[in-house]
């Protein structure tokens, strides 16, 4: 088909792709250049946990208490929390403190399991020792 508007012909696949496969990608590691010892690591995980059971109903106002950037805008979701997995917490050489995580949630509409990975970074300076 052409599209006048543009000129150019249009071509379009009607064909379904192939079966779903799961994605080779992989986020780039974060690497460490001060080690954070386990109680920090602890509380850091422990604040994870908590963050996401809550994220899936939380309110705007809720979370600009934990995300002053917004960078997680409210999904008012039926989400339970599973697990954090693999979190790695790690820490540069000006303090700040980065965990890249995958944090998995079973949906409550379609009986399915959701998976997200992001890297949650603080930009406050964590004391450690």
């Amino acid at each position: 088909m052409v599209d006048s508007t543009i000129g150019d012909l249009v071509i379009t696949s009607q064909t379904v792709s192939s079966r779903p496969q799961r994605s080779d990608y992989s986020p780039p590691s974060l690497e460490t250049e001060i080690t954070v010892d386990s109680q920090t690591t602890s509380e850091i995980a422990d604040f994870l946990n908590m963050f996401f059971a809550l994220y899936p109903q939380a309110s705007e106002q809720q979370l600009r208490f934990y995300d002053e950037y917004r960078m997680l805008p409210a999904i008012n979701k039926n989400l339970i929390f599973s697990q954090l997995i693999n979190p790695v917490i790690v820490m540069d050489k000006e303090g700040n403190v980065r965990a890249q995580i995958s944090v998995e949630y079973l949906c409550q509409e379609t009986k399915t399991t959701q998976i997200s990975s992001l890297i949650y970074c603080w930009k406050e300076q964590i004391i450690i020792g």
